[in-house]
């Protein structure tokens, strides 16, 4: 079916190119736009890359003209960027024959139909609402968008976690953004910057066209939302049936809760009738962390006390939010008998807390839930019913929901390839209600809502030199590994079992200097550092963190990732921030460009190429006293190769 979709892309690539065969003089015009934009126009110069051409802005025609004008693609047909119709004319006073490469367009706008009335153009649309619109105004036809042509080849990489960019700008329908909500096409100063945002994650959530097209070329999985006009769905349908592209409605979180009470009901009446008929003594202590968040927190103890029927203890650990919020955090639990509120003075972080909270817990079970996370009717029981009739399991989690009602996690997965530690966030992304995921053994639970037997987190205790984050990974591998095996069914995840999730997205904020965007990942890397020492496993997220490295699909990428970390292992943080900012870090990153510019380098360059990945070999396994000396040597003969120079 791709392959169907491909032939049609390079049959409009055809199209295009007998639309302008016979000129010798043609002059590409660049629309203006955002960064998304910048696109169509690279994949319009891909187009043209046979072919003798000119480039000039529609803002900078006084001294163009000649044989032929090809108009850039996109929106500017349309309310409210209809800038295109006053240019036409002017264009084609300047030059003998103008095509408008496709675009979408809305003949509803007067001066739009009465330049299309008017105009001797050949007219391209992009999908099939906007050519059924303009085919009785002028000569027109339908082809893809020139950004289908653009090589994607360099961005093809797997990705982490969600990207949610919805329009931000002053078009922008009336809509709830997601909190972790990044516009890219306005945020992102470069295309290369803005392509390599979508290239770093999994699933990418939109409202702009460009994004869902290039998201889409990558493999993403790709879910839309319609802007103000026809041209998502539209182009979805013309030019995208065959990709992992998915329209979806927009759900606000009062809908999202109420689908999710109505199910978690009807999973409650699952249950054994005399499983709610049990003794008074509380056999689960639930240990919460907070810190700041004061609502979410009162909210997360609402929820207990509304939906949970069986006997329970809230251990409700406080990691210093100050006086303020802890006072106030007081004051809000004296109404509950069941909390044992403990107000800390210093923050010992997720897995500090969680080791301090185990020094308390006498109860056979303890469950580790976030403060930001809303349960439902039998959200823990069902929990507790998975452990008691799977006496093997050691812990087990449920359905968690994002508040746009697509799927944070049901359990996760991973495995061990090259050195990397790739993991699976089970059901992530898709819409709750359409995931067709059951019940059964998974590899890890996450700490925001898990149920475990307490012998499991006395014999192996979460390692609090982790901190916040990867916590509950690190203890889930090391627990397989140690202390039980990698026995299936250790670990359970229940599709029974449903929560709701005001997760705040842990990642970067791309909108940043690029200074100030290395400073924020370290606290991150560290933690992946950390794991890399104790475990020799390399989380893939470092690739994310430190884009640098390049594609985690390259061999000489992934030993560069780990010198990375063996480097801030060795010399911590703020030397390898000082040192990634003043470049003296580039020959680490010299894989990806040795990568890239493989194929076009001479045969005599290859045994060099060969030469310095044996350099980055052996430094990995050099001492520590010599990985100063081999860098720079390194270095310098990453420099000569590049400049050719000779050292």
């Amino acid at each position: 079916m791709l392959s169907e979709t491909r032939n049609e892309i390079e049959k409009s690539k055809t199209k295009l190119l007998d639309a302008i065969a016979g000129s010798s003089d043609i002059t590409f015009i660049r629309v203006y736009g955002d960064v998304g934009d910048q696109l169509s126009y690279a994949g319009a110069r891909r187009l043209l890359s046979g072919l003798q051409y000119k480039e000039t802005g529609v803002l900078n025609l006084s001294g163009a003209g000649g044989d032929l004008a090809l108009i850039a693609g996109g929106e500017a047909w349309r309310r409210p960027d209809h800038d295109m119709s006053e240019h036409l004319p002017r264009v084609e006073e300047k030059f003998r024959r103008v095509v408008v490469l496709p675009s979408s367009f809305d003949i509803s706008v007067a001066n739009v139909r009465e330049a299309l009335t008017k105009t001797r153009a050949l007219v391209f649309a992009r999908e099939r609402v906007s050519y059924e619109q303009i085919r009785g105004l002028c000569k027109s036809d339908l082809a893809h968008d020139c950004a289908f042509f653009f090589d994607y080849s360099p961005y093809l990489r797997a990705g982490r976690g969600a990207l949610h960019a919805f329009r931000a700008d002053a078009n922008a329908p009336h809509r709830i953004l997601p909190a972790d909500n990044n516009d890219i096409s306005v945020a992102c100063e470069t295309l290369d910057e803005w392509l390599w945002t979508i290239s770093r994650h999994e699933v990418i959530r939109t409202d702009r066209a460009q994004v869902m097209i290039a998201a889409a070329m990558m493999g993403k999985r790709v879910f839309y939302r319609d802007s103000c006009h026809h041209n998502e769905p539209a182009i979805a349908q013309f030019a995208l049936q065959t990709f992992p592209v998915e329209r979806e409605e927009e759900l606000d979180t009062r809908l999202v809760r109420e689908k999710l009470n109505r199910e978690a009901k009807e999973c409650q009446s699952l249950l054994p009738r005399d499983f709610f008929s049990r003794g008074h003594d509380p056999e689960i202590t639930i240990v919460m962390l907070s810190y700041h968040r004061l609502e979410q927190t009162i909210n997360a103890i609402k929820a207990l006390k509304e939906n949970v029927v069986i006997p329970f203890k809230l251990l409700l650990i406080d990691n210093n939010s100050g006086p303020d919020v802890q006072e106030r955090l007081k004051q809000a639990c004296a109404s509950y008998d069941f909390i044992e509120l403990i107000l800390l003075d210093e923050n010992l972080g997720c897995s500090g807390g969680r080791a301090y909270a185990m020094r308390r817990v006498q109860t056979r079970y303890v469950m580790l839930i976030d403060n930001d996370i809303e349960v439902f009717p039998g959200t823990v029981e069902h929990l507790l019913h998975r452990l008691e009739t799977n006496p093997g399991a050691m812990g087990a989690t449920g359905r968690v929901v994002l508040p746009d009602g697509s799927m944070h996690l049901c359990g996760a997965g991973y495995r061990i390839e090259d050195g990397v530690l790739n993991f699976e966030l089970f059901g992530f992304g898709h819409k709750f209600d359409n995931w067709k995921g059951a019940s059964g053994p998974c590899q890890w639970v996450p700490g925001c809502l898990t149920l475990l037997r307490r012998e499991a987190l006395i014999d192996c205790p979460y390692d609090p030199n982790v901190g916040n984050y990867y916590d509950d990974l690190e203890w889930c591998y090391r627990f397989n590994q140690s202390c039980g095996g990698s026995a299936e069914g250790v670990f359970q995840r229940v599709v029974e079992s449903v929560a709701l999730h005001f997760h705040e997205p842990k990642g970067l904020n791309v909108s940043l200097v690029v200074e100030e965007r290395r400073k924020s990942a370290m606290k991150y890397i560290e933690i992946i550092a950390y794991f890399y020492k104790i475990h020799g496993l390399v989380i893939p997220n470092i690739f994310n963190f430190v884009p640098e490295l390049g594609p985690q699909s390259s061999p000489i990428n992934r030993l560069s990732a780990r010198l990375f970390l063996t480097m801030t292992n060795t010399y911590g943080t703020e030397w390898m921030l000082e040192k990634w900012n003043s470049g003296e870090l580039a020959p680490l990153f010299a894989g990806g460009a040795i990568e890239d510019e493989r194929k076009n380098l001479h045969e005599k360059d290859l045994a060099r190429i060969a030469e310095l990945e044996q350099n980055l070999h052996d430094i990995y396994h050099s001492n520590h006293w010599r990985l100063l000396d081999r860098y720079w040597r390194l270095r310098r003969a990453v420099m000569s190769l590049f400049t050719g120079d000779n050292v």
